[in-house]
């Protein structure tokens, strides 16, 4: 697919390709093992975003696409933004624990496109609700969705609001929601 020069396609972390200075900048850049704390950009790049958020750490994760994870059952202040598959799972295993249920849209990035990750890293199983032709998912079928306490039943834990592949918009209902 060409795209104008004047155009960032963001379709995909894989059909993007840096410029010549970007590749000159990572060939010339400081680096360290993230792992250990040693890469001066990491800590950095970590640092601004616990400063931009107020909190006191951030966690850089190498992945894309965007998720907003919400505690059933906790503290609205507990939520949070993760990127990407790996961000997803993070925060997914935050919040629940194995034999836990998700509930998210039926067209949600996380469940047709990461490879059925959060059952078979977490081992949590995904409740899916319909996704409007909007993309927007209503109140009543997530409401619906949400298990009673029985030990028959996987406990519903979080609700996973995402873009979804299929709409450009993201369902925000705030966090005292």
């Amino acid at each position: 697919m060409r795209v104008p020069r004047n155009v960032v396609n963001m379709i995909s972390d894989t059909v993007t390709q840096p410029c010549a200075r970007m590749r000159q900048a990572m060939a010339t850049a400081v680096v360290g093992d993230d792992v250990h704390g040693t890469d001066p950009t990491v800590r950095e790049l970590q640092r601004t975003a616990a400063d931009l958020l107020g909190k006191p750490a951030a966690l850089f994760v190498p992945s894309y696409g965007p998720i907003s994870v919400l505690p059933l059952l906790g503290r609205p202040q507990n939520s949070f933004r993760c990127r990407g598959t790996m961000g997803n799972l993070i925060a997914v295993g935050v919040h629940c624990n194995r034999g836990d249920e998700v509930i998210l849209g039926n067209k949600s990035h996380v469940f047709k496109y990461e490879g059925g990750g959060v059952s078979a890293f977490l081992g949590a199983s995904m409740h899916t609700v319909p996704n409007q032709p909007n993309g927007e998912l209503r109140l009543d079928d997530v409401e619906a969705a949400i298990r009673d306490d029985d030990p028959h039943y996987p406990k519903s834990s979080i609700f996973d609001i995402a873009a979804t592949t299929t709409s450009p918009i993201l369902i925000f209902l705030g966090l005292n929601w």
